[in-house]
């Protein structure tokens, strides 16, 4: 008697590694897109509890503070908050995570910042013709011809944020490598069936 032949009981591999690497993808996106959130809210933090160095720095006496005594008397006539970058909260409020994914969906790029077209505001709330992008340039290094010291902010947290990926690295893999698992699990229980 001739028996007939079975289905195999092989994993397809192709299959396999293509649902792994869609998960590793998505399971890495996700963390460090948890992650940039994390940090972008660090950040507005620290711009509003005004922890930068260059933020505590006194350049003008007769204020007591790293703003000019004129600056901050136009501030307070219009009621806007006398801290360091933060008069509207404009600057603070702009800062967000963007996301750009990668081609065919491997990978995604997280940049911290503003939008590139997002314009500043002035004490009335009301766009003027300068990016925040330059604003922010314009503070990081100071402006010798503006009478603006600089302000550093990003690099000091970029610099904070260098450090806080090593740790955060060991917990990304262990996610990575979770969903490496259940996707091979999951495989492998499709394919017994």
């Amino acid at each position: 008697m001739v028996s007939r032949p079975t289905k195999s009981k092989i994993p397809h591999a192709g299959r396999l590694f293509t649902q792994v690497r869609r998960a590793a993808n998505a399971a890495l996106i996700d963390e460090v897109g948890a992650w940039a959130e994390t940090q972008k809210d660090s950040f507005r933090t620290k711009i509003e509890r005004q922890v930068f160095p260059d933020f505590r720095e006194i350049y003008y006496p007769e204020s007591g503070t790293n703003l000019s005594p004129q600056w901050l008397s136009r501030k307070a006539s219009k009621g806007a908050d006398g801290r360091t970058l933060i008069a509207t909260g404009h600057y603070k409020n702009s800062i967000r995570v963007w996301r750009t994914l990668r081609k065919n969906r491997q990978g995604a790029d997280f940049r911290i910042g503003f939008h590139p077209r997002i314009q500043a505001r002035n004490l009335d709330n009301q766009r003027v013709p300068i990016l925040l992008n330059s604003i922010a340039m314009i503070h990081e290094y100071g402006s010798a011809a503006s009478h603006i010291p600089r302000r550093r902010h990003w690099g000091p947290h970029y610099s904070d944020m260098r450090a806080a990926a090593v740790v955060a690295r060991p917990k990304m893999r262990l996610v990575v490598l979770g969903a490496i698992r259940d996707a091979v699990s999951a495989h492998l229980k499709v394919s017994k069936s």
